[in-house]
């Protein structure tokens, strides 16, 4: 099944944990995900972007998103942390719909790499105090206060991205939340009814829109048509390689 159902701790909004993976199989769920590397290499392959990651680095899983782990080497250690999106619903409302990175592409623009780097700085030292919290047992009120640090650092410095061809980009558009929260309803759809055939009109139906709308919905958020989106999600040529 590609649905990972994830249960938390003590009640806690967030689970935290040490993993030296060196391969699975593609899955999504609705939390948000963020690995940092601690020691090692691997690498990440979120819809069809592949990111290889070496230690110090840092990805982000969106809510929903299909991705795997593979070709980690044997000494992989990273440091994950997978967050309740809903506990936040209520400061943030579009947080679940929200696309946030971290990741540094090659080919950047060095003014925006060297701002990038400098925040990924602040990330780092977030989850090295949450990493040593946890270590040493510091109580759930400290790592909870450190966690929602660490999404409102999110929420202010590391959203409004969008595609552009295998790269992302800031997003100077201001899109608005019902597209966003419609855009995560067509993701989960498509997740959750690979089996079935879908189309620009099976997803109009759901939504109660039209095919054109639905179609220039998907390009504007994700930079994909919808054919290609269907291809790389549950629905197409991935799961042909599962």
């Amino acid at each position: 099944m590609l649905y990972e159902n994830i249960s938390y701790p003590d009640q806690l909004p967030f689970k935290i944990f040490f993993s030296n993976i060196v391969e699975e199989n593609y899955h999504y769920h609705k939390e948000l995900e963020m690995s940092f590397v601690l020691r090692g290499t691997t690498h990440y392959k979120i819809h069809h972007l592949d990111y290889s990651l070496k230690q110090g680095s840092i990805i982000i899983v969106d809510s929903s998103d299909l991705h795997r782990i593979f070709h980690s080497s044997d000494d992989i250690l990273m440091l994950t942390i997978q967050v309740d999106l809903d506990y936040f619903s209520d400061q943030y409302p579009a947080i679940a719909s929200s696309i946030f990175v971290c990741e540094i592409p090659d080919g950047k623009d060095p003014q925006e790499y060297q701002e990038l780097q400098n925040k990924n700085k602040i990330l780092k030292r977030l989850l090295t105090k949450i990493m040593i919290a946890y270590q040493q047992k510091g109580g759930e009120s400290l790592l909870l206060s450190y966690v929602e640090n660490l999404i409102s650092t999110l929420v202010e410095q590391f959203q409004d991205f969008v595609f552009s061809g295998t790269l992302f980009k800031p997003d100077k558009r201001q899109l608005k939340d019902t597209d966003m929260w419609r855009y995560l309803k067509i993701s989960d759809y498509m997740y959750t009814n690979y089996q079935e055939p879908i189309s620009l009109q099976t997803l109009s139906d759901y939504l109660h829109l039209s095919p054109y709308y639905v179609s220039h919905l998907v390009k504007d958020i994700s930079g994909l048509s919808f054919k290609s989106l269907f291809r790389i999600s549950a629905c197409g040529e991935i799961l042909n390689r599962l």
